[in-house]
């Protein structure tokens, strides 16, 4: 199991560079087995689960800032895992293409806590 996250990083003084890093670290180890380190803006130094390089059956564990579509197609092609924090504002959920699922009324309906569905 592994665990993907982002900081920023600073330079020391006023002039300093800003810089994002991306880490991974395995559970419940708490090793580092991946960092790499982006510039702040511009393509591809955004929080995005395409930051990480995936192995065949990673578990993988974010928070909702790696909920986006193409980044569970990433870790799914890879042969991962992933349970994200949901963001509805970032991620769809459809029953079947083209047909929306309401994912907040289906979670009303659990009534019991260890439940998967109501």
């Amino acid at each position: 199991m592994r665990a993907f996250d982002a900081t920023h990083i600073r330079e020391p003084g006023r002039t300093g560079s800003l810089w994002r890093l991306h880490y991974s670290i395995t559970l419940p180890a708490l090793g580092c087995d991946f960092f790499n380190l982006t510039a702040m803006k511009g393509k591809g130094t955004g929080e995005s689960l395409k930051q990480f390089p995936i192995r065949s059956d990673d578990y993988i564990l974010v928070d909702r800032g790696y909920a986006t579509t193409l980044g569970i197609q990433h870790v799914e092609a890879s042969g991962g895992y992933v349970t994200v924090r949901v963001n509805t504002g970032a991620l769809q959920f459809e029953t079947k293409p083209g047909q929306s699922f309401d994912l907040l009324a289906f979670v009303e309906l659990i009534k019991q806590a260890g439940k998967a569905g109501g």
